[in-house]
């Protein structure tokens, strides 16, 4: 993990002015289950934006690295729509939930935002100046270079993602997986539901995750 890492901040930071942050060895509370998490690192970065008042700057927070105290080998890739926050010193409530239901089965993942500008206006994600260079790159050089990594999709149903990029990821996706509702069988996104309700499904036809992540406005 940590040589893909590298490759990977490498291919970003030729493109544009990023910050690698990074902690180390520490316990994070998940429902009733602590859990250890070995290294944690993420890339934020600062892009001047002319159309913002008082010289303010835009962030985005693109791939961040989770890694498990524990022995499995496995990695997986947790694909999600946009960030909300990005905070070095505390776990949203995604990644919690992420944390809680992968930390048996893996031994680490990245989490990879689509849309990386950190922000709850859903008109400013399509309007990234980043985001088709990103996607194209970074995307594909996650779901190529690593072997057998399992890629788990958990945007929910209520975000319209390009074709193009859906495809990138049913195509070269070796193993596809949806975060689930048990109690409504539906695709959801975790941080609004009930640790104990989420389920990690596999998915093998691309015709079957078409229609459980299809756009509900």
């Amino acid at each position: 993990m940590e040589k893909m890492w590298n490759e990977l901040s490498e291919l970003i930071r030729s493109h544009y002015e990023a910050k690698t942050n990074n902690d180390l060895s520490f316990k994070v509370q998940c429902k009733n289950r602590s859990i250890i998490i070995k290294e944690r690192k993420y890339l934020t970065f600062i892009i001047e934006n002319p159309e913002c008042d008082n010289d303010k700057e835009d962030e985005y927070k693109f791939i961040e690295s989770i890694e498990f105290d524990n022995d499995n080998k496995k990695y997986a890739i947790a694909i999600g729509f946009n960030p909300a926050k990005a905070e070095s010193h505390e776990f949203d409530l995604t990644n919690k939930k992420l944390i809680y239901h992968l930390s048996d089965n893996y031994s680490g993942y990245f989490l990879f935002n689509l849309y990386p500008l950190i922000s709850k206006d859903k008109k400013a994600f399509y309007e990234t100046p980043v985001t088709l260079e990103y996607e194209s790159v970074i995307l594909k050089e996650l779901l190529m270079k690593i072997d057998g990594i399992d890629t788990i999709i958990f945007w929910g149903r209520t975000t319209k993602v390009n074709d193009d990029l859906l495809d990138l990821m049913v195509n070269n996706s070796s193993d596809l997986y949806l975060t689930i509702s048990k109690s409504s069988t539906k695709h959801v996104h975790p941080a609004y539901t009930p640790y104990d309700d989420i389920e990690i499904q596999r998915f093998s036809s691309s015709r079957r995750v078409r229609n459980e992540i299809s756009y509900i406005e």
